[in-house]
This record gives structure tokens, C-alpha cells and sequence, in this order.
């Protein structure tokens, strides 16, 4: 299956991704797309024990999917969400031939990638190598644009897999931190917005009013009679009455 996610669109999502860390001017330095072979599969794992009379049963089990790179022959993290939907991509073969495509060899045969799932997976899950079954284990191509780049100083890489778009950072960038000046200019606006005094005002008086009842209930009657009558007897003394 062609990409979906063309040279254009990569950079954009890549460009949207730095941007929405703070990051203004975003600076892409290169751009590949690459074919990347991947064996896909599904696996069950089981766990035993043995029971008061002696006999194994099972204790526990898992199911998923996984998947490895057969360029480099290990796991793929990033790539294993994508075996649950293998059919979106190209089996071993039919990959369309494109322009501009880095095609990365398969270095795993059928036997050996089912060797290494089945080890690694065991491995993983501290399970005995046979209660682990690899199951569909079919190799496929995967379209994946790489993306070099720099965004204030910083360098970034990153991988989009160019069929679903699912993006993968490798070497991420920080968000930006404010400088002086925009911290400033983000009080000032706080502090003339009308909206904000009214919630300023808001939070001002539950606290006081909250702190009000709070020395209330921290009172006997008695001593509010007497905090009252004090009161009255101040108000009559300045004439108030």
C-alpha cells in the first residue's frame, strides 16, 4: 500500500508537534522515507503451577501482539501497535516501488524471527520458553518517513509511520521557557482583565468567609454573647446609638 502520509504532510505534523512545545521557528534539515521490514505476530503466553494433588495447571495467561524489526533483527516498541492491524500495510513483495524510497534488507528468515519472538517473549515475561506460542507470524513493509531537524538550538529526530501517521519521537525537544519579558506582559494582561479580578475577588472572599465560620465554631455560646455585648457596648460609647 502507497503512504498516505506524503512529504508534505510529514513535515507539517513534525513542524505542528515541536510548535505546540513553544517552539516558533522549527527547522527540518532532512527528510527521508524509508521501507522498513517487520515480521509481524500475534502470542499467547501461559503460566503453570502444580495443584495439592500434583497435577500442572494453569496459573495465568497473556495474549498480544508484537513485532521486530528485521533490519536489525530486535523488538520494536513503536512498531507492535501496528501488528494488530497488519493488513494496512504491504506483505513481503508487493511493496510499490517509489521515488526517492530507502528500502532497508531483511536480515530474519520466517524460522529465525519465530526464534527470537518466541525467546524474547519468554524472556520478557518470565515464562518457559514452550507455554509461549507465536502465532501469524507474516513479514511485512512498513513506510516510515524520518525527520532531522532543530528547533532553538535544539536537535530533534523523529519517525512517523507514514500509512495510519502515528508519530514516534526519538530524540525529544523541551518545551520552551518563557523569557522575562513574556512572563511580564502575561501579568499585565492577567492583571487588566476584569474576568480575572472578579475570580481574584471571588477566591479573596470564600477564603474570608471560610476562615469567618471557621473561628465561629471554634467558640463557645458564651463567648459569643460576650464578644456581642463588647460590640454594642463599643458602638453605644462612639455614639452610634
Amino acid at each position: 500500500m502507497p503512504p498516505k502520509l506524503d512529504k508534505a504532510g510529514a513535515f507539517e505534523k513534525a513542524r505542528e508537534v515541536v510548535s505546540a512545545k513553544g517552539w516558533a521557528k522549527v527547522y527540518i534539515e532532512e527528510q527521508k522515507l524509508f521501507s522498513i521490514p517487520a515480521w509481524f505476530f500475534s502470542y499467547y503466553i501461559f503460566w503453570e503451577k502444580t495443584n495439592e494433588h500434583g497435577e500442572k495447571i494453569v496459573s495465568g495467561e497473556k495474549r498480544g501482539f508484537g513485532a521486530l524489526d528485521s533490519s536489525t533483527s530486535e523488538f520494536s516498541d513503536w512498531l507492535a501497535p501496528l501488528a494488530e492491524n497488519a493488513s494496512s500495510f504491504s506483505p513481503q513483495g508487493l511493496m510499490p516501488a517509489l521515488s526517492g524510497i530507502v528500502e532497508l534488507p531483511s536480515k530474519l528468515e520466517e524460522s529465525a524471527a519465530k526464534e527470537i519472538a518466541t525467546a524474547g517473549l519468554a524472556a520478557k515475561n518470565a515464562a518457559a520458553k514452550q507455554n509461549v506460542l507465536v502465532l501469524g507470524l507474516s513479514l511485512f513493509f512498513v513506510p516510515v518517513w524520518k525527520i532531522k531537524g532543530t528547533a532553538g538550538g535544539h536537535s530533534f529526530s523523529c519517525a512517523m509511520e507514514a500509512v495510519t501517521g502515528n508519530f514516534f519521537f526519538e530524540q525529544n525537544v523541551p518545551h520552551r521557557k518563557k523569557t522575562r519579558k513574556e512572563i511580564v506582559k502575561a501579568s499585565l494582561a492577567e492583571a487588566t482583565n476584569p474576568v480575572a479580578w472578579v475570580g481574584f475577588f471571588k477566591s479573596i472572599f470564600g477564603r474570608a468567609f471560610g476562615l469567618a465560620l471557621k473561628t465561629l465554631r471554634d467558640f463557645d455560646a458564651a463567648t459569643l454573647v460576650l464578644i456581642a455585648v463588647l460590640i454594642v457596648v463599643a458602638l453605644w460609647a462612639i455614639g452610634f446609638f
